[in-house]
C-alpha cells in the first residue's frame, strides 16, 4: 500500500507542477489523489477469504449470508445424468419379490421368508414340509416325497398349484404359466437358499395366477469371495443327497466377474408297495432318481453407471419309478 501512495501522489505532483516536485496544488486535486491512490491499492491487494465468504470480519461487518450445507456431488436426483442434464437417463430400481426380512413390513399384504439356517437346520427336500411353518399355507401331499407339490394359499385349490405363481428367482419356474400354469414342474428345494412366500395384495404384479399367492425359490447366490460348500444326507429307504457348489466374484480391468458351478443329486428307493395283478414285478420300487446341474455367470462392467448381468443355465434329470398317472 505505501508503494503505491508514492507512485500515485508523484504522479499526481508532476501533473500539477510539472517539474517533478509537489507545488502544494488545491485541496480538492490532493483529496481526489489520495481516493485514487486508495482505489488503485484496494484493487492490487488480494481478498481475504472471509470476505469472499460474506462472512462478518473482525471490525464486526454487516451483510453476513448464512448458507447451508454444500451439495453432495454424488447425490443426483432421479433420472439425472453424470453431467447434470435432466432425461439422459433413467435409473430403475431392481425387481425384487421380497428381498429382507425387514421388508415385510412395507408390504401391502403379508409375506414370509425362510432363510438358508432354516432349510440347512432339518435338510428338507420337499417343499410341503418346509411350508408347513407358514401360516395361511395348506398342504397335500401326493407322493410323500414332495416331487410333484399341492400347495394352497388362502384356500384356493391345491391340485397342482394352479392358482399360485411359481417363481425362482423372481422369474416363472412352471413351462407355461399363462396356458397351463398347472406346476408338473417344481424346482428342487434341497438345492435352494431361501423361500419366500406372499399373500393378499402384494403379489398382484409377479405374474398370471396370482388369486391365492406367489412362491419364489431363492437359488444359491454367487459369493463374492470364492468359496465352496458340500453336503452329503444319509437317510432311510436308500435316500443319499448330494449338494456341492463353487464360486466366486473377482476383478478384472474391465469390471466384476462372478461365477457359480453347482451340483445336486438325490437317490432314494420309496417306502411303498404298489398293489397290483399277480404277476406284477418290482411292486417295491417307488424311488426316483435326480439330479441337478446349474452354472450361473454374472458381469458387472466398470464405469459410472452401475449395472449388472447375470445368466444362469440349468437342467434336470428326474427318473422316478412312481408319478402322478
Amino acid at each position: 500500500m505505501r508503494e503505491g501512495l508514492v507512485v500515485d501522489g508523484a504522479a499526481m505532483s508532476r501533473g500539477v507542477g510539472g517539474d517533478g516536485k509537489s507545488s502544494g496544488g488545491s485541496p480538492w486535486l490532493r483529496r481526489t489523489g489520495t481516493a485514487l491512490a486508495l482505489a488503485l491499492c484496494a484493487l492490487l491487494l488480494p481478498v481475504p477469504a472471509a470476505a469472499q465468504d460474506g462472512s462478518k470480519g473482525a471490525g464486526g461487518a454487516e451483510g453476513a449470508k448464512e448458507e447451508g450445507p454444500p451439495a453432495d456431488p454424488a447425490k443426483k436426483e432421479p433420472g439425472t445424468a453424470p453431467g447434470g442434464k435432466e432425461g439422459d437417463r433413467t435409473e430403475l430400481p431392481p425387481v425384487v419379490v421380497l428381498g429382507t426380512p425387514e421388508e415385510r413390513q412395507r408390504l401391502a399384504g403379508s409375506g414370509q421368508r425362510i432363510d438358508i439356517l432354516d432349510l440347512r437346520r432339518f435338510s428338507r427336500d420337499d417343499i410341503g414340509q418346509v411350508l408347513r411353518d407358514v401360516p395361511g399355507v395348506y398342504v397335500r401331499s401326493e407322493d410323500g416325497l414332495g416331487l410333484f407339490p399341492n400347495l394352497s394359499l388362502r384356500g384356493v385349490d391345491t391340485i397342482r398349484m394352479s392358482k399360485l405363481t411359481v417363481l425362482e428367482d423372481g422369474v416363472p419356474a412352471v413351462p407355461a404359466p399363462y396356458a397351463a400354469p398347472e406346476a408338473y414342474y417344481s424346482p428342487t428345494t434341497g438345492r435352494m437358499s431361501g423361500i419366500e412366500v406372499l399373500k393378499g395384495s402384494s403379489q398382484v404384479r409377479y405374474g398370471p395366477h396370482t388369486t391365492g399367492g406367489v412362491l419364489n425359490y431363492l437359488s444359491t447366490p454367487i459369493p463374492e469371495e470364492p468359496s465352496g460348500y458340500l453336503k452329503t444326507v444319509f437317510g432311510r429307504f436308500g435316500d443319499v443327497r448330494l449338494h456341492a457348489w463353487y464360486g466366486g466374484t473377482w476383478e478384472t480391468r474391465t469390471g466384476r466377474l462372478g461365477l457359480l458351478l453347482e451340483g445336486y443329486r438325490r437317490e432314494v428307493d420309496g417306502f411303498k408297495t404298489i398293489d397290483g395283478a399277480p404277476g406284477f414285478e418290482h411292486r417295491d420300487q417307488t424311488g426316483f432318481t435326480k439330479e441337478e446341474p446349474m452354472f450361473k455367470v454374472s458381469f458387472e462392467p466398470a464405469g459410472t453407471v452401475p449395472m449388472r448381468f447375470e445368466v444362469k443355465y440349468g437342467t434336470t434329470d428326474l427318473d422316478a419309478d412312481e408319478t402322478y398317472l
